[in-house]
């Protein structure tokens, strides 16, 4: 689980983490589904995502200062080696990401619980955008720990190229194709009712780069 301030620190994933798949997570503070379900996990999923899924949490950070005067505690995460991060959220800061992602891409934020999946190049021109409120809506998944598990189980196949991914797939795998195989590690329930999934709604393979 890591911090995003800024476009530019998820950019910088570019240079740093070649082989894990890239995430962009929209689950501010005041949207109960995504903080209590999802950002109160942090220990845990930073523990099993490692090196192979980055997860950028929007509007959170660490060890902020009066630079940030509306920040709220979120609490104390502990780590497997012993490390223990105190998190905090700002609504500004997640209202700055957000005005400047839209103003760099063709996203638009629906207000709600949302997932930006990336390749490991995080290369916005293939984007797979998990609209996590609507899930749960129409009961694809229960809760977002469903999509999350399914998410890390993908991340941790044996697919070599599992973080890489295009919207047309010439070379590499496609996004509809890491979409069925995340699809595959949900709950076995949910195989069964694969034809609610429905693209656009539920989620859109994008290219969000701004021509």
């Amino acid at each position: 689980m890591i911090e995003a301030p800024s476009i530019k620190e998820v950019n910088k994933h570019r240079e740093k983490n070649s082989a894990a798949i890239c995430c962009i997570l929209f689950a501010p503070k005041f949207s109960k589904l995504g903080y209590e379900e999802i950002i109160k996990r942090f220990g845990y999923l930073d523990s099993i995502t490692k090196e192979k899924l980055n997860i950028y949490c929007v509007g959170y950070g660490a060890y902020w200062n009066s630079d940030f005067p509306d920040k709220e505690e979120i609490g104390i995460a502990k780590y497997e080696n012993g490390t223990e991060i105190p998190w905090q959220f700002s609504q500004i800061q997640f209202a700055n990401f957000v005005t400047e992602f839209t103003k760099e891409t063709k996203w638009s934020y629906s207000g709600g619980t949302e997932l930006i999946v990336l390749n490991s190049d995080a290369d916005f021109s293939s984007c797979i955008n998990f609209k996590i409120d609507e899930m749960i809506k129409d009961k694809v998944i229960n809760f977002p720990g469903e999509l999350l598990e399914a998410l890390i189980k993908h991340s941790q196949s044996e697919n070599n190229n599992v973080g890489k991914f295009s919207l047309n797939g010439v070379g590499i795998q496609s996004a509809n194709v890491v979409v069925e195989s995340i699809f595959e590690f949900l709950p076995k329930a949910f195989k069964t009712i694969k034809n609610i999934w429905e693209k656009g709604k539920h989620y859109t393979l994008i290219d969000i780069t701004k021509k």
